[in-house]
């Protein structure tokens, strides 16, 4: 179950992921390169303990997946400097379902146990049905059509990532392969958000500002580790949207750190505890039939 504890960490991570923008209120532009180039700087060190593998799909992916990371990334952090950090989760039921289906659908062993565990698949079911109820519902205020329509996009993407990412990564040597996996995808982020700022004569002295060189180091403190959190997780688990299913604690935590900070918060606590209990389900279900 080390899927389990390391999306728990990356929920835990794409929650203060997005409450730092809420609070400092920087570019999106801006602080996803400042992020992007703060994960290659911390990654590099890190070279000599990773494992590159031969498959030229490995970093196909991993190319890809930081395209596809860095415009998320960018509508996430703006989003939660207009509004909350909490409404910058409402594409993850959509993330979640879409990579758990897929993946159930293009890989026959998981079809087949899916078929004929009638009580798996139920439970999956309902914790799903369980946390997107409780993240739906733990504060009506956040919930609004013309927001979704733009995280959306990011939802379908992020599960097409998950599923990507599952694909290419190894069954052995897991830690050094994730570590090379995020490495590229870092560069790749920090290189094509470079060029966009450059093109798009956004660069400027406010990206030097303290306040933005503190947002961008916090900001990429918990990329880092949440990226880092997510492939291993993905690549340990029997379907990449379980992952993504339990990073849908995100407002959970989001009120309990509002509650520690005493931060005026009016999400609803039982949503919040069915949202929970819906994937401690998801675990239980999944360690008791051993899929």
């Amino acid at each position: 179950m080390n899927w389990a504890l390391y999306a728990v960490l990356h929920s835990l991570c794409r929650a203060f992921f997005v409450e730092t923008n809420r609070v400092y209120k920087i570019d999106s532009w801006h602080l996803t390169f400042m992020q992007a180039l703060f994960g290659f700087m911390v990654l590099t060190p890190l070279v000599p303990f990773m494992n590159w593998p031969m498959d030229v799909r490995f970093y196909f992916a991993a190319i890809i997946v930081a395209l596809i990371t860095a415009v998320g990334y960018m509508i996430q952090l703006g989003l939660a400097a207009q509004k909350t950090g909490r409404v910058t989760g409402m594409y993850m039921p959509l993330e979640a379902v879409t990579a758990t289906v897929i993946w159930i659908l293009v890989m026959p062993a998981t079809l087949e146990l899916h078929t004929h565990n009638l009580l798996l698949s139920a439970g999956v079911v309902v914790a799903f049905v369980m946390a997107t109820w409780g993240m739906v519902k733990i504060r009506h205020s956040d919930v609004s059509w013309g927001t979704f329509l733009i995280v959306a996009p990011v939802g379908v993407t992020y599960a097409v990532s998950g599923i990507a990412t599952k694909i290419v990564m190894p069954e052995t040597m897991i830690i050094p392969t994730v570590l090379s996996y995020v490495y590229v995808s870092f560069a790749v982020m920090t290189f094509a958000l470079g060029l966009v700022l450059l093109a798009k004569k956004k660069a400027s002295k406010e990206m030097l500002e303290i306040r933005t060189l503190r947002g961008g180091l916090l900001t990429g403190a918990f990329s880092v580790i949440g990226a880092l959190s997510f492939v291993a997780s993905v690549a340990m688990a029997p379907n990449p949207g379980y992952t993504s299913m339990m990073a849908m604690m995100l407002p959970v935590w989001l009120l309990l750190f509002h509650k520690a900070m005493r931060v005026e918060d009016s999400a609803h606590k039982s949503s919040a505890v069915i949202l929970t209990l819906g994937v401690i389900l998801l675990i239980a279900v999944t360690a008791v039939f051993g899929e």
